[in-house]
């Protein structure tokens, strides 16, 4: 697959909570939330035990993100994007969030700490009518007002709208919005997820995406993989994804990815780092999945 020299970037999950409960979100099935979520989180002290800052220093980005959770609800997060900072200075950061938590003291001090080159994603779709008709559990205007303390320390903001159909006469108003207001970059996004267990549904121009059966794997060919917040290490979010939605039970052998940098009482496990974990061979031998994928790589890779 790769050597740890090799490895460019990582995904994070820092924890597996969220302040919102949007309806479509893969922390929910059939209304309910998923059995184990909100009980993991990364901190500070998991991330330097467990990964070299020889491997930071070599990085050229880092991602923030969430498949079950936000990362900005992880209670060392601005350290955690500090320490990257301080080893590797060059690193490019990219964090996505709902934008609904913490006070503008806080999103000054992201400001500060991260550069023109970073960016972070605010999950906005629509106005104060209809945003939180999605976004269930956040403010509309705490939102703005986090994104403009944000933006007015010199951070670099994008706006991610997602269409459906009770927000998509509001697209151009929220883009012309997001210009006013200093956003960067005004992203678009159609939901394809779950809409029969809603009374959500897409945007009228909604295309589905057509599988090719041709992979093309984010982690082999560009060095990445996905940590998740109990310290399971995967080579892709979707993979890992696969491991909170079955409660962290291997359902398939396909998809036993499952390496962990920390033991279920997140006791360090000694000489068991990031390192040990992408040498293996457990985890060397998934570049196979470019001649025989599996049946998650073609779901959403193809």
């Amino acid at each position: 697959m790769f050597d740890i020299q090799q490895l460019e970037s990582i995904e994070f999950e820092l924890a597996n909570k969220c302040n919102a409960k949007c309806p479509q979100c893969p922390r929910y099935t059939k209304g309910r939330l998923l059995q184990g979520l909100n009980k993991d989180e990364l901190s500070l002290e998991d991330i330097k035990q467990s990964i070299d800052t020889t491997i930071i220093s070599g990085l050229r980005s880092v991602i923030f993100k969430g498949t079950t959770g936000d990362p900005i609800i992880a209670k060392d997060f601005l350290n955690i994007v500090e320490h990257f900072k301080q080893h590797n200075p060059k690193i490019k950061v990219w964090i996505a969030t709902n934008g609904g938590l913490h006070n503008d003291a806080y999103w000054q001090s992201l400001a500060e700490i991260l550069n023109s080159h970073d960016k972070v994603v605010f999950g906005i779709d629509g106005l104060a009518d209809t945003h939180s008709m999605y976004r269930i559990g956040t403010d509309y205007n705490k939102v703005l007002s986090n994104a403009k303390a944000f933006i007015s320390h010199g951070g670099n903001a994008h706006w991610q709208f997602i269409k459906f159909q009770h927000n998509q006469h509001q697209w151009q108003d929220c883009q012309e919005l997001s210009q006013q207001l200093g956003f960067t970059n005004f992203l678009t996004l159609h939901s394809d997820r779950n809409f029969a267990e809603t009374s959500l549904y897409p945007a009228d121009d909604q295309t589905p995406r057509m599988p090719t059966g041709c992979v093309s794997c984010m982690s082999v060919n560009k060095k990445e993989l996905f940590v998740y917040a109990d310290g399971s290490v995967y080579p892709c979010c979707y993979l890992g994804g696969l491991h909170a939605w079955s409660a962290g039970v291997e359902t398939e052998t396909d998809y036993s990815m499952l390496l962990k940098m920390t033991d279920p009482t997140h006791k360090k496990i000694p000489n068991y780092n990031l390192e040990h974990i992408v040498e293996s061979l457990q985890f060397q031998n998934f570049s196979q999945v470019l001649t025989t994928p599996l049946r998650l790589c073609k779901k959403h890779c193809s």
